[in-house]
């Protein structure tokens, strides 16, 4: 029997919320990364996945709780050749040995047999964090289909309850032009609709952020936040520094 009294719920105390990022990253979570292409995100991901493996404050202010954590990042876009470089930019000595990654592999899509692969790879290392870069490399189906894109989501979820405490970070593109040009006064370019392919993109995320560049030559990324936990930050801007480095302003 699954039914449990809602009287009893109520009656026991409430547990703290457990999170790998205070207010931005629950244990068990996904967080859903999207902008347009080639704005920072993989930048933005290795970032993350460096604060939460080294155990050092997001982006300057947010703390990692619990010490360092085991990371891996598995990219599908970009290429070995264009993460070292990237890794090299970024940091001034060798990253964690806990932060570990597998770029443009075979057999990465989150199907029955993909996620198979990924989760032994999890078992392996002891990870509690998986980044996929981007999302739509690992679909299996069509990312303008909503039942492909739920598909998708219920499988990610199934990743996590196989691995305690493991949270998904993904990034996702916004549409090409001209979707993402102002439709009107009230246009947000950070808006969630903005994601390239089906609506559900911007549905299933435990943290959803969204980033812009104001100026095309800018460092400043322009940040938006939302939760489904507590309250949301709201709108931040970050800072892109020529090294890769990221803060908030």
């Amino acid at each position: 029997m699954l039914s449990r009294s809602l009287g009893e719920l109520y009656s026991r105390p409430l547990d703290p919320l457990q999170e790998w990022i205070p207010g931005i990253l629950p244990k068990q979570a996904i967080w859903l990364l999207g902008g347009l292409a080639k704005i920072g995100k993989s930048f933005l991901m290795t970032e993350i996945g460096f604060s939460l493996a080294s155990g050092a404050p997001l982006f300057g202010c947010w703390p990692v709780v619990e010490g360092p954590k085991g990371v891996l990042y598995i990219e599908q876009e970009n290429g070995q050749w264009e993460l070292q470089r990237r890794i090299k930019t970024r940091f001034h000595s060798s990253p964690p040995g806990n932060y570990w990654y597998i770029s443009q592999a075979e057999g990465m899509l989150i199907d029955m047999g993909g996620l198979e692969r990924i989760a032994g790879e999890i078992e392996a290392l002891g990870a509690n964090i998986l980044l996929l870069d981007p999302a739509s490399y690992f679909l299996m189906g069509d990312e303008n289909s909503n039942t492909d894109v739920g598909r998708f989501n219920r499988l990610l979820r199934t990743l996590i309850s196989r691995s305690p405490g493991l949270s998904i970070i993904l990034s996702h593109h916004f549409g090409k032009p001209p979707r993402e040009y102002p439709r009107g006064p009230h246009h947000d370019p950070n808006d969630f609709l903005n994601f390239r392919g089906a609506s559900k993109w911007g549905d299933f995320a435990n943290t959803l952020t969204t980033i812009h560049r104001p100026e095309a030559s800018g460092i400043t990324l322009l940040s938006s936040w939302t939760t489904r936990h507590g309250i949301s930050p709201g709108e931040i801007d970050l800072k892109l520094f020529p090294w890769g480095e990221v803060w908030r302003a």
